[in-house]
Order: structure tokens, then sequence, then C-alpha cells
């Protein structure tokens, strides 16, 4: 229906908070035209001496102003994440001394409509045994937020039901993170906080259920998907 694609490039100075503007064109097949969408990017410079000098560039809000509509219904672009080094990820990491750049990941999303869905699945971790840093990362891309207290993630088997807790909320293009017996606060601070592997590392689906029951997302993954 269309493509999405961008990137920006930074570069660290002395100011301790500055924004930056964004563009992003996309051209519709149907009727062959160029709409703009635009978004306001935070750039932190942290100080260069401290502990992490790395400065960070996020997103005030990840959905855009302007919007389209396609046959009846409205739409915006969703900033779901950056891409570096090959990883989606919330936040972009700008080292110091240097341009740097990351590419970004958005989607079409109809106005006034969350869309909750499994995106990724970690099935094999590197701690040994326990696979402590398996992890499901879950990403709302619709353009408004979604309540997420009570909806459980499950892979089938007794004891490998998570379910969210009171005031777990989601807002447009945010990506969270379950895992298996971590805690990142950067990820929203979900975990199982289970001392044993859940996801089959020969590959299994992974379901996502609101609080009344309803499925709101499967994911196949691995060699055995179905």
């Amino acid at each position: 229906m269309c493509g999405v694609a961008g990137s920006v490039d930074f570069a660290g100075g002395g100011i301790n908070r500055f924004d930056v503007d964004l563009a992003v064109r996309v051209r519709f097949e149907q009727d062959a035209a160029d709409r703009d969408f635009s978004f306001r990017f935070n750039h932190f410079e942290t100080p260069n001496d401290g502990p992490n000098p790395d400065d960070e560039v996020d997103l005030p809000t990840r959905v855009s102003p302007e919007s389209v509509t396609i046959d009846g219904q409205e739409y915006a672009v969703v900033i779901t994440g950056f891409k570096q080094n090959g990883q989606i990820v919330n936040k972009f990491i700008s080292p110091e001394n240097g341009a740097n750049s990351a590419d970004i990941v958005a989607v079409l999303s109809r106005v006034g409509v969350p869309d909750v869905v499994i995106d990724h699945v970690r099935f094999k971790g590197e701690v040994k045994r326990t696979q402590a840093d398996e992890y499901v990362e879950i990403v709302n891309r619709g353009t408004t937020p979604q309540d997420i207290s009570g909806w459980v993630l499950y892979a089938d088997d007794p004891g490998q039901n998570f379910t969210f807790p009171p005031n777990s909320k989601l807002q447009p293009g945010q990506r969270i993170r379950v895992y298996t017996n971590e805690v990142h606060p950067e990820w929203g601070g979900y975990s199982y906080g289970i001392g044993r592997p859940i996801w089959n590392d020969k590959g299994d689906t992974a379901h996502l259920r609101t609080a009344d029951g309803t499925v709101t997302s499967n994911y196949g993954y691995g060699a055995m998907a179905p």
C-alpha cells in the first residue's frame, strides 16, 4: 500500500538538549502521490566526562500530526523504533565525537485505533541452562494508547502464562519486552521470574490475549513454527 523509509544524522555538541525536525515523504501507489509526514526528535546531550557519555535521541510523540484518507479511512504514520546495528530499539544512542545515524522503523496505522501485537520472540537465550535472557517483544503499532492490564502472554503449557499487572499501558509506537528471568527497566521491566527456559528452542507459537480472553496476536517462531 505504501512505503515508509527515512534516516537522520546527528552530531554531538555542547548543548544539553535540542530538537531536530524530520519530514518523511511517502508515495502512495494508488494515486502515485507524495505526502509529507513530520516528526520532532529530542536530542539529549549528556556530560562527556560522565560514566555514560553517549547521547540519547528520542521522540516526544511517535504519531505524525498529518494524516491521509485511504478508502474512507484516516491513517497516520507511527514510528515504532530506531534500527541501529541490526536491532530495533526504543531510543537511538548516539556515541560521542562523530556523526551518527539510525534508520527509522514506521508503519501506517488507522487514526484513533490501537494495534498491539507480538513482534519478536527471542527463543534461544545465551545464559546457560536457564536462558534467562529469552524475551518476547510486544509493540503498539496503533495511533492511540492501549491499556494491557490483565492481558496474558502465553505459550500453551502450564506455568508459562504471564499476566500484565495493573497500570500497564502501551503508548503509540512503544515496544516492551517480557523476559524469562531478567528485569530491564528500559523495556518496561516485565519478567516471568522463572528460573528455567520458557520458549521452545525448536520453535512454536507465542500468544497474546486480552483480559476478556480474546486472542489479539499469534506469533510463530523457530523452525517448528506452525
